[in-house]
């Protein structure tokens, strides 16, 4: 194929670029969106105030950006509920905090979730539920210790609350921010 300029082109080689370009402006558009989202910039700026142990800073940040959906965020408030940092401790809304950031798939969280859903902290024990939360934990980020709790309390449910358990599992999909409706 020759060019205006009189110069033979492959005609493959301008449309691959073409495309390649064409599927990145795309990305790039999204990455400078979400680089920009105010919940992004409230978990930055909860995290900075955090590492500088100025909780009630940090708790309001992150408040700000747990309650537009930032999962990252909705563990770190519930941290700091557990904790007592920069806000009164209290387990029963750390767990609330937790499952928040469980349900958008954050695995710490839903390990933290099973330990204060095994233990009974903030609410009643519930351990099929623990054993669910830990199961999709450590999918995504396998531990030595968490698998023994998971194991630990596999002995104590029955064979169908098991496979109730493992049925959840396989089909679970995390909620996404559009998806969430009690915002």
């Amino acid at each position: 194929m020759k060019h205006e300029t009189g110069v033979t082109q492959r005609p493959d080689r301008v449309t691959g670029r073409r495309i390649s370009w064409m599927l990145g402006l795309p990305a790039l558009i999204l990455a400078l969106g979400f680089a920009s989202s105010p919940a992004l910039a409230g978990y930055r700026d909860g995290r900075a105030a955090y590492k500088a142990k100025n909780y009630a800073k940090a708790a309001e940040e992150f408040r700000k950006a747990a309650e537009r959906g930032s999962a990252r965020a909705q563990y770190y408030l519930g941290l700091m509920y557990r904790r007592g940092n920069g806000v009164t401790a209290d387990d029963a809304e750390a767990r609330r905090w937790f499952l928040k950031a469980s349900e958008r798939g954050h695995a710490i969280a839903q390990a933290t979730l099973a330990s204060l859903m095994r233990r009974g902290k903030g609410g009643p024990k519930e351990l099929v539920e623990a054993y669910k939360w830990l199961s999709l934990s450590l999918k995504k980020r396998p531990s030595e210790k968490h698998a023994h709790n998971l194991r630990s309390i596999e002995k104590r449910l029955t064979y169908a609350e098991i496979a109730e358990a493992k049925k959840w599992v396989e089909n679970w999909r995390p909620i996404s921010r559009k998806r969430r409706s009690d915002r």
